[in-house]
C-alpha cells in the first residue's frame, strides 16, 4: 500500500482529518456579516444545497426567507438537522463536517451542491467530490495512519499515512 503525505497548519485539522471529516473554507468575506463570530452570517443560501453522499445520501437544502443571511449556528442546525450522523461546526471561517461516530467518513458532491461556493469551496462546484474516510490506528488496516512530526520549519505538521 502507498504512503502519503500530508501537511497542516494546526493539528485540530490534522485530527480533524485523521477522523475522516473535510473542510470548506475560508468563507470568503463577501459572504461574511457581522463582526464577531456570534453575529457572523452566510449570506446566500436561501434553495442551496449541500449533496452528502457519506455517511448517507441526503440533500440539505437550506432555507432563509428573510434572506438576511443565516448564522453559523443556523447552518449547523440546518445540516445536523438534516443529516443526524454528522456534526457541523465553524472554526476560523471555515465550515468543517465529520461524523458523529466515525465510521465511513463525510463526502459532498461539490458538483451538484449548489452551496459549495457559498462555503469555500469551489465557487464553479467542480467536477468531483470533497471526501475524507476515517484513518485506523497504527497497527490497524489500511487506510491508517503511520506518522507525525513537526515540519523541517516548525510552521506545521507533516503526516504520513497508508491508503
Amino acid at each position: 500500500m502507498p504512503l502519503v503525505t500530508h501537511t497542516f497548519s494546526k493539528i485540530r485539522d490534522m485530527s480533524l482529518f485523521l477522523r475522516g471529516g473535510i473542510k470548506a473554507g475560508p468563507l470568503p468575506s463577501t459572504q461574511l456579516g457581522g463582526a464577531s463570530p456570534a453575529g457572523r452570517r452566510v449570506t446566500g443560501l436561501d434553495g442551496l444545497t449541500l449533496v452528502f453522499v457519506q455517511p448517507a445520501a441526503v440533500t440539505v437544502t437550506f432555507s432563509d426567507a428573510s434572506g438576511q443571511g443565516l448564522t453559523f449556528a443556523q447552518v449547523i442546525s440546518e445540516i445536523e438537522t438534516a443529516i443526524a450522523a454528522v456534526q457541523a461546526r465553524f472554526i476560523d471561517n471555515c465550515l468543517q463536517l465529520e461524523e458523529a461516530t466515525p465510521s465511513a467518513g463525510v463526502s459532498i458532491n461539490l458538483a451538484t451542491s449548489t452551496a459549495a461556493g457559498k462555503f469555500g469551496w469551489r465557487a464553479d462546484g467542480g467536477a468531483g467530490t470533497a471526501t475524507n474516510v476515517p484513518y485506523n490506528p497504527p497497527d490497524g488496516a489500511a487506510p491508517r495512519f503511520i506518522d507525525f512530526s513537526t515540519t523541517p520549519t516548525a510552521d506545521g505538521y507533516a503526516l504520513i499515512v497508508e491508503v
